[in-house]
């Protein structure tokens, strides 16, 4: 297992005086814990790193800042008795939070969590709870991808905090070394009726190919209407299955690919413009590089903006407008117009 030193946890930790703390009191606890959980591979380490170090801030606390009032009456966390958000929110470093999560923890751990709440903040035991909530949601399976997507929406439940862990990532990877094998596997085929963070990272591959889907980690039927669509445009067989063809071709990122994760920052932020349709007013927000591409089109179609919009949103069925703007553009640009 490669060593896992101070220069790795350095790069992705804030520049606070308790970082520094912090990262001395983990440290000696990591070689046990991240042997017992099989985070043993660069990848792996690199992967859980930067998701550890986006949990705490950067290694500034192990406690959660907010004060957990907003965890009261939720059911969901195991939170039945008055008192239970503020007790029982986010410590760790990876942000343990909600009375269900600390009666489990503790069991598998052997550690009376639920009635000592406030120990999932000491040192040794915030590295025992995220290296045994890495393990039981098979992180390392995501982090052998290399996805960094399907890793933070099993963390996260969503993609908050995206850029962010993004960058920790970068730097983590850089300080380990680059003389390590950083070999990804290869993504999962899927399908329709398939859940979870590898569904959720092919959402998002739609989303940066231009293709409006909703990140929510179950492949659905809108999921494989899309993914067949985005076959068709790039001359693959429209099975609406997630092979080896179809992450190819949606990891290649088209030129006017834009990411537009929830919590994450869109490289190209969407312009939205209002206009009438059917005789309503309403609004549509498109990257401006494909504003600008439909301008050019109308000019040289001597066309006014409306009349197209009302075109593509009669023919569009039951597909949103905004992706079906997309899709004419990408096909206009295809067919060399």
């Amino acid at each position: 297992m490669p060593e896992l030193n101070r220069t790795a946890l350095d790069a992705v930790a804030s520049t606070r005086p308790q970082s520094a703390a912090i990262i001395a009191a983990i440290r000696p606890h990591l070689p046990g814990a991240l042997t017992a959980a099989a985070i043993d591979t660069p990848l792996r380490q690199a992967h859980f790193l930067a998701q550890i170090a986006h949990e705490s801030d950067g290694f500034a606390t192990l406690t959660e800042y907010a004060s957990g009032r907003a965890y009261e009456g939720r059911t969901d966390l195991g939170n039945t008795r008055p008192g239970d958000g503020v007790r029982y929110k986010g410590r760790g470093l990876i942000q343990l939070t909600g009375r269900a999560n600390y009666r489990r923890m503790g069991r598998r751990l052997g550690i009376g969590l639920e009635a000592e709440p406030r120990r999932a903040a000491d040192p040794d035991i915030a590295v025992r709870t995220a290296c045994a909530y890495w393990q039981d949601r098979q992180l390392n399976t995501y982090a052998d991808r290399d996805d960094l997507i399907a890793v933070t929406f099993a963390v996260n439940g969503g993609l908050n905090g995206l850029a962010d862990r993004r960058e920790r990532l970068t730097r983590v990877r850089t300080a380990m070394g680059r003389n390590l094998d950083w070999s990804p596997a290869p993504h999962p085929v899927l399908q329709r009726g398939g859940r979870g963070p590898a569904v959720a990272s092919l959402q998002y591959a739609l989303r940066q190919a231009a293709c409006d889907v909703r990140i929510d980690g179950d492949f659905g039927p809108a999921t494989e209407r899309t993914l067949r669509r985005f076959q068709t445009q790039t001359g693959l067989a429209a099975d609406g299955i997630a092979g080896p063809a179809a992450w190819a071709a949606l990891l290649r990122r088209p030129a006017l690919a834009s990411a537009h994760a929830p919590g994450d920052k869109p490289d190209m932020p969407l312009v939205k413009r209002s206009l009438s349709l059917a005789g309503h007013r309403t609004s549509l927000s498109l990257e401006p590089e494909f504003w600008e591409e439909i301008d050019r089109a109308v000019a040289e179609d001597g066309r006014s903006l409306a009349g197209l919009v009302a075109e593509i949103d009669e023919a569009r069925g039951e597909d949103p407008l905004a992706s079906s703007m997309r899709v004419w553009v990408l096909e206009r640009l295809r067919a060399g117009r």
